[in-house]
């Protein structure tokens, strides 16, 4: 198997991206709050803090969710954040080495095509 082989076998969306706590931003933010009064005062929707509570956070929700509450991500997460920015960026390059190697398989089956003779009938 070779590198391009390589690269393309693996599934970028099998690969683990932690998910970061609302608990966290819900505890820092005001601790004796309900749902709906923490998500009022922050200015999103009860029941999407509620998935947030129950599922965790992508990284670009926590981040969104960071610019809510007025504090930078790795403030609140601290080494989380930074482990969630470092396997997302893994998955990027990941996805776009995929996209190069698709990309040149495509030339080369085109370049094939075109030196493979056509017998006129």
């Amino acid at each position: 198997m070779n590198e391009e082989e390589d690269i393309l076998s693996v599934n970028a969306d099998l690969l683990p991206v932690p998910l970061l706590s609302a608990h966290t931003v819900v505890r820092m933010y005001d601790p004796d709050n309900t749902i709906s009064d923490t998500a009022k005062a922050i200015g999103i929707d009860r029941a999407q803090l509620s998935r947030w509570l129950q599922d965790g956070l992508m990284l670009h929700e926590a981040e969104k969710l960071a610019q809510k509450v007025g504090l930078h991500p790795s403030y609140i997460w601290g080494p989380e954040y930074h482990i969630a920015v470092y396997m997302a960026e893994i998955v990027s390059e990941l996805r776009y080495q995929q996209k190069l190697a698709r990309q040149k398989n495509k030339r080369k089956v085109k370049n094939a095509e075109k030196k493979v003779p056509t017998t006129a009938g």
